[in-house]
């Protein structure tokens, strides 16, 4: 988008007889220019002007450094009805500069909405944040505890894997499945490692296999093969039962055969993803019966297989 663009939705956005600004917010929040951030600082310094959210979450796009004093200013004021939009701008354009004042607010008992301050302290790079975020973790209250762990676990950092490891071990601790799933996305060996063995029970299969036949989580898929060899039977055991539960329930149900095919499709992708003597036999028995559908998944796994 042009400069000239840019400068007429600013001045329209900065305009006092403009009775939709928030308009103008809205569509620098799409284009999400640097050269707007002048403009949206300058519109978000006058707290009653429409549309704030909108360049808000513009700024956030942009990761404007210099929208940062504005942003703290704003959640000096635990009352403010845009503050959960600005703590999100904090924590996604990630200057270390705000993170006293995110602990600040974190450490306020008359506060609310913590974990909003807790999620955006999880985006930044910060040795004090990380401190805050471990120290969350014993937090009574359970949206804050549940917030700093997948925080945790998201980072991907090998020096805090092992609290969040106890984490989702404890079944008294609140939202172990979404931990879980950050471990699977910070991807450190380790933590892969743990959330597998936490998917391993067959009430959670189908999220690991959403994650595991994923190919944009390319990294992850990568880091699973890699330790694929040493995994215990039992996660293999419970796709290969999903496998043959999603084939029962295609006879007994209209299912369409094309959303059967796809989730067959997926199971499959994550099953062979471990290569091991376990797997190998899985996919011999599923090939060797004739009524199996879609054998050649079966087949196209074994191919790949080094037993």
């Amino acid at each position: 988008c042009d400069e000239g663009t840019i400068d007429i939705l600013g001045n329209y956005l900065l305009g006092k007889k403009n009775p939709r600004s928030d308009y103008a917010a809205k569509i620098l929040e799409m284009i999400g220019s640097e050269k707007a951030v002048p403009y949206l600082i300058k519109y978000i310094s006058r707290p009653k002007n429409k549309g704030i959210e909108y360049a808000l979450h513009a700024l956030a796009k942009i990761k404007s450094v210099e929208a940062v004093p504005e942003l703290i200013r704003y959640i000096s004021n635990p009352d403010n009805p845009v503050l959960e939009h600005a703590l999100f701008a904090l924590g996604q354009i990630g200057s270390k500069e705000a993170v006293p004042h995110l602990i600040r607010y974190i450490e306020n008992k008359k506060n609310s909405k913590k974990e909003l301050a807790v999620a955006a302290l999880g985006y930044i790079d910060d040795k004090n944040g990380t401190k805050t975020l471990i120290s969350c973790l014993s937090s009574p209250d359970k949206a804050v505890k549940s917030t700093s762990a997948c925080a945790l676990a998201e980072k991907g950092d090998e020096k805090t894997i092992d609290h969040v490891i106890s984490y989702i071990e404890n079944p008294l601790n609140p939202d172990t499945d979404k931990v879980a799933i950050g471990l699977l996305e910070g991807n450190v060996e380790k933590g892969v490692l743990s959330a597998i063995n936490y998917f391993s029970d067959y009430s959670h299969i189908e999220d690991l296999i959403g994650y595991l036949s994923d190919d944009r989580n390319e990294k992850l898929i990568s880091t699973v093969r890699k330790i694929s060899e040493n995994r215990s039977e039992p996660i293999i055991n419970n796709i290969f039962r999903y496998i043959i539960n999603l084939n029962q329930e295609a006879k007994e149900s209209s299912f369409g055969q094309v959303g059967h095919m796809l989730e067959l499709e997926d199971a499959f992708s994550a099953l062979n993803l471990f290569n091991n003597d376990t797997t190998a036999d899985l996919l011999l028995t599923y090939l060797a019966d004739e009524k199996n559908p879609d054998r050649h998944y079966a087949l196209k796994g074994l191919c790949k297989t080094k037993s």
